[in-house]
């Protein structure tokens, strides 16, 4: 457990592997009542079934505030994929509605990141996946990762960012509750209408309509994306580790220094 500011973080790699009974049984009801402040019906999927199986490939973070209760936790999930190895799927991240706002979000992407870099795969760079329907989303993770596809960096995607899309698509919809019948754009990596009867949609359509934030990353996806229909979009990713200490830095900085004037 690492104490942040107002949180303390918890990390759990691979807990079906090595957790018993009732620790998993414990660290799934957490997660659960999490999700329940975040949809209003629990997706049957990825760590929020309560299934031992469900939580072997995954990386949990649980961030507990000063009483004790876990309030947020970010799901990472570990690929194996032919000719590239080990990719790392961003995955799930809820946060319930008090904590939100505070930084938290931010501090679980930076800390499920370091956690798979430095204290598992003990290497300097990795290849990560993520979808999502939420420009806020998706701009944060294209702010923080230069060799990310699509993005207002890459125009192009390379043979390898490539290869982990259409291993993607045909091998991980399960991890974001995506169909078989759901076409996949393989130029554009986007999912059409990947949200539109999920749980996911009018959060989505509801974040995107009151995140007012005005740069060029949201505006962006704002453009490739046509969020009333539901597209969600793949973005394929090579982050270095000095990228994410040099980004975890800056956010830093930026809260220390709103906490002082």
């Amino acid at each position: 457990m690492d104490q942040g500011v107002n949180y303390q973080y918890e990390y759990y790699i691979k807990p079906g592997l090595c957790l018993n009974d009732k620790a998993i049984t414990k660290l799934s009801l957490e997660i659960q009542n999490i999700a329940f402040s975040c949809f209003s019906t629990l997706p049957g999927y990825q760590c929020m079934t309560g299934a031992r199986e469900d939580l072997n490939d995954k990386i949990i973070l649980l961030a507990r505030d000063q009483t004790g209760k876990a309030v947020a936790f970010q799901s990472l999930a570990i690929l194996e994929i032919p000719r590239v190895g080990e990719v790392l799927h961003i995955g799930l991240l809820c946060v319930e509605p008090q904590a939100r706002r505070s930084g938290i979000a931010h501090q679980l992407l930076y800390r499920g990141l370091f956690t798979y870099i430095f204290r598992y795969k003990h290497r300097s760079s990795i290849w990560i996946t993520n979808v999502s329907s939420i420009f806020s989303v998706l701009a944060t993770l294209s702010y923080h990762c230069k060799q990310l596809y699509p993005s207002v960096r890459l125009d192009t995607p390379t043979k390898k960012h490539r290869r982990i899309a259409e291993h993607f698509s045909t091998h991980s919809r399960k991890l974001v509750c995506i169909p078989d019948s759901i076409e996949f754009d393989k130029e554009k990596f986007i999912f059409k209408e990947g949200n539109r009867n999920s749980v996911f949609y009018n959060g989505s359509k509801n974040e995107n309509a009151t995140y007012s934030r005005d740069d060029i990353h949201n505006e962006y996806y704002k453009n490739i994306i046509n969020s009333t229909d539901g597209d969600a979009v793949l973005q394929v990713g090579h982050l270095s580790a000095w990228d994410s200490i040099t980004q975890c830095g800056n956010f830093v900085s930026k809260k220390i220094k709103k906490s002082i004037v």
